[in-house]
């Protein structure tokens, strides 16, 4: 019986007991291995009750090391998915200078603020960026500052543009700005 090779033995064999988790790539070959050979194999010369006995003894004995062999190999590939979106959010997200900047006052301009509202400073080469993404409105400047205060010129201009032109003159862009500034802003009688 020793020269005889069950399916558990044959993944036993090729999964080893270690200190470190099985990659994505050796549990999911063991596993295949384990598929293609469904049947249980039992050697012929099991007649009697005490050999069949042994046998599914030795199946029971195994079969929480299978299962923790098996949850290793799952909980490693997923430990490894879940890294990968991690680098990928990594590569993916607002730069770590990225500043969000509550707007509340428009001083100096005649203009006051209907609600408060939030804006995204971020560096961009040598200069920042501030932008109002609703509105798809930004602008560009030496500094943090200076970049929300050409943000906030921007808007003004804007606004008293739009204001003149009238709603219905608005294309599609230009009106969806003009509903969010007049959502934002008032001009001081």
């Amino acid at each position: 019986m020793a020269n005889r090779q069950t399916v558990v033995d044959e993944f036993l064999r090729r999964f080893p007991e270690r200190d470190q988790p099985p990659t994505w790539q050796e549990c999911g070959s063991r596993q295949e291995i384990y598929r293609r050979k469904r049947v249980v194999k039992i050697p012929r010369d099991t007649g009697s009750v005490v050999a069949l006995s042994k046998a599914f003894s030795k199946w029971q004995a195994l079969a929480p090391l299978i299962m923790q062999r098996v949850s290793l190999g799952f909980l490693a590939r997923r430990i490894d998915a879940l890294e990968a979106e991690v680098q990928t959010l990594k590569r993916s997200a607002i730069s770590p200078r990225s500043v969000i900047v509550p707007i509340e006052t428009f001083a100096p301009y005649p203009f006051e603020v209907v609600k408060p509202f939030h804006v995204v400073v971020e560096p961009v080469d040598d200069e920042f960026e501030a932008n109002l993404y609703d509105a798809n409105i930004g602008a560009s400047g030496d500094t943090e500052s200076e970049a929300i205060a050409n943000l906030k010129d921007i808007m003004v201009n804007l606004f008293e543009r739009y204001s003149k032109e009238g709603e219905q003159n608005l294309g599609p862009g230009p009106a969806k700005q003009w509903v969010i500034l007049k959502g934002l802003l008032n001009k001081r009688a």
